[in-house]
């Protein structure tokens, strides 16, 4: 499955941002202004002038809630409502761009040029494309119970477990591991 350059970004981006949130298992991971600069720029956002404030860092995280919420609904209808109240966030204008060598592709530009705006208008286009081309079956959280990540399964016959390699090595290990010891103690 291929979302599209722009889309397996800005896909990547609203992941990232979901996977940010302090769970059970991890600590905020978006705890300073500091850390939420260093996520755009990892994604090639570019910063506001004058950096990220912490106005922008409390409504990134307002943002990615309403992201978790999309992409743990079990509803439709539910995603939905959240993806459509964040495309309004976003206020997004749609233009035809061939920067960079990328080929022709959309770019979805915030009309305020605020930060929040302008991830709202990134990630939420993509994401109300995804639910619309493949639902919510494709979109799940990772099952090692040592994460709690989200992932898009583009694989082809939707069978993906786990958000990475390295959790779906440690699960197998671990079922080894346990399938051995009832082994032994059954010995």
């Amino acid at each position: 499955m291929d979302f599209g350059h722009y889309g397996d970004a800005s896909l990547e981006l609203a992941l990232d941002l979901a996977n940010t949130r302090p769970t059970d298992q991890f600590p905020e991971e978006l705890p300073d202004e500091a850390s939420l600069g260093a996520l755009l720029e990892g994604h090639d956002i570019a910063l506001p002038d004058g950096g990220v404030t912490a106005v922008d860092l409390a409504e990134v995280h307002d943002l990615r809630e309403q992201l978790v919420a999309v992409l743990q609904a079990t509803d439709l209808a539910a995603a939905a409502e959240v993806l459509n109240d964040v495309m309004e966030r976003g206020a997004a204008l749609p233009s035809l761009t061939d920067h960079d060598g990328d080929g022709w592709h959309l770019h979805y530009e915030s009309r305020d040029g605020r930060l929040v705006s302008r991830l709202a208008a990134i990630c939420g286009p993509t994401l109300a494309l995804l639910l619309r081309d493949v639902g919510l079956a494709r979109i799940g959280e990772c099952q090692d119970d040592t994460c709690e990540s989200f992932y898009v399964d583009a694989s082809r016959n939707a069978v993906r477990r786990y958000c990475c390699h390295r959790c779906a090595t440690r699960s197998s290990v671990a079922a080894y591991r346990r399938r051995q010891r009832t082994a032994d103690v059954t010995d």
